[in-house]
């Protein structure tokens, strides 16, 4: 499995599926459809722009209203022989239930806010794969790998 997913240029993830054969990919609840918005300016030329409702970020505990949402809810990341395959594909596409996330192990990004933005009590990577491999690769016995395994 180290060979395979170390290997991959990027992993694309069935995160939002409790199984297989519910598949990669999902309609959004009808909340957190776009709505496309219109303006003309002075001169008359026109342009738009697509706005939705925010999403409960995907990555952040703390920031989600909605913990459904959550990376750490998701179906596929509470599954443990997917803890590995997460710490060793370099980049992982999510396909979660209302929208899709990119992490690797320096960031992480989503349809609705891009790259995770810093909060007071947390670094950027504080929810991605990054974290996990750091704090396991700082481990100097069983006891400090254990949270994180």
């Amino acid at each position: 499995m180290a060979l395979i997913y170390q290997g991959t240029h990027v992993t694309i993830a069935a995160t939002k599926a409790a199984n297989p054969s519910e598949g990669y990919f999902s309609k959004s609840p009808p909340q957190y459809h776009a709505t496309r918005l219109y303006h003309r300016d002075a001169h008359g030329t026109t342009c738009h722009a697509y706005t939705r409702r925010t999403i409960s970020h995907f990555f952040s505990s703390t920031a989600a209203t909605e913990p459904s949402y959550s990376l750490n809810r998701s179906p596929l990341l509470r599954r443990r022989w997917v803890f590995q395959e997460r710490l060793l594909s370099p980049r992982i596409i999510h396909l979660g239930a209302v929208e899709m996330a990119w992490e690797c192990n320096e960031v992480c990004a989503c349809e609705s806010m891009g790259e995770t933005q810093i909060y007071a009590s947390e670094p950027r990577w504080a929810h991605t794969k990054g974290l996990h491999a750091r704090n396991l690769a700082a481990a100097t016995d069983e006891r400090d790998m254990q949270s994180d395994w």
